[in-house]
């Protein structure tokens, strides 16, 4: 009864763009992005909310990193989906860590190019959300720091 176009997004933050934008109707997302859009004055409706039982976010260091805590990120490049849901656990571990965005340089990426800019080199950590913690662990050597 219903015609319906699927619609890929990256992540989180340019789908609800799109639906802000009267792009798209609907899509899900993670807990993070709806409050970073709606801080922005997007127009949005939350109708569902679930939980996957898993925190399921990460910040990953290549194996070898001299990186070893949080802590340590201090003034390194750090990739990050901004408005992700590990824009979140980003900014809420460097604050456990006594640090601030301020401390690190961030580069806003989404997950395809945040993990090329790990393979590469680029950056000395991601934050990031499985699958793709998983694939930085099998694809990259990377290493959970938290």
């Amino acid at each position: 009864p219903y015609d319906v176009e699927w619609k890929p997004f990256t992540s989180g933050p340019p789908l609800l763009d799109a639906v802000s934008s009267g792009a798209v109707d609907v899509g899900g997302v993670g807990n993070t992005p709806p409050l970073f859009a709606i801080d922005q004055g997007k127009k949005l409706k939350v109708v569902s909310a679930y939980s996957q039982g898993a925190t399921g976010d990460a910040i990953v260091v290549p194996a070898g990193s001299p990186v070893k805590q949080v802590a340590d990120l201090e003034g390194k490049k750090v990739a990050v989906a901004k408005g992700s849901s590990a824009n979140y656990n980003l900014l809420a571990q460097l604050d456990d860590a006594g640090l601030s965005l301020d401390d690190v340089e961030p580069v806003y990426l989404q997950p395809s190019e945040g993990l090329a800019a790990f393979k590469g080199g680029s950056v000395d950590a991601w934050a990031i959300w499985d699958p793709f913690t998983s694939q930085a662990e099998a694809d990259a050597g990377a290493k959970v720091l938290a």
